[in-house]
């Protein structure tokens, strides 16, 4: 066989292993936006219901220290737009438009009949399954690239909610011991 034929013959292999490798990886990554987004959830649900009840229960205080008012209402705010933010990181990214033909998208596979999709994963070549692995790896790639912007936006506002947590937590213990 010509070294070169060989050649071009082991990077057609490379790429396709590469290509699945790859996708395989932002499968990982995915599993792990899930975990991030439900422990964000968890801390954030916490602080923001624990920053709700201190408001019903300091009244007295709040008369007579409005910084209180305002640290507790972007707390809230924060969690909020916060958990508005981690419910959009979890939902499952759709391709904005799907791509026609592929074998490897659910959207594009639902979308068919299954006579449909058995032949046209029988007549599908080396060709057209690199064509459609790599559509699926930039796709993918889109969709966890989203998905992690949200989840640092809603990160920040969980490290501001802990911020501005610090003189909550030192008023609560100046008061508790003072009493």
């Amino acid at each position: 066989m010509d070294p070169a034929h060989l050649s071009n013959l082991n990077s057609k292999i490379m790429e396709k292993e590469r290509l699945e490798f790859t996708i395989n990886r932002l499968d990982h990554y995915y599993d792990s936006v899930n975990n991030k987004t439900a422990v964000y959830i968890a801390l954030n649900t916490f602080i923001t219901g624990g920053a709700i009840t201190f408001m019903t229960q300091i009244q007295e205080l709040m008369a007579k220290e409005p910084w209180l008012v305002v640290n507790l209402v972007v707390i809230i705010t924060c969690g909020v737009i916060s958990l508005v933010l981690l419910a959009m990181a979890s939902m499952p990214y759709l391709s904005p438009s799907p791509i026609i033909g592929s074998l490897y998208y659910f959207g594009s596979i639902g979308q068919k009949q299954p006579e449909e999709y058995f032949e046209q994963s029988k007549k599908q070549g080396a060709k057209g399954d690199k064509r459609d692995l790599r559509n699926q790896v930039h796709i993918l790639s889109q969709g966890l690239n989203a998905k992690f912007k949200k989840l640092k936006w809603a990160c920040q506002l969980l490290l501001a909610q802990f911020a501005l947590l610090a003189p909550l937590t030192f008023l609560l213990i100046k008061t508790t011991l003072t009493s």
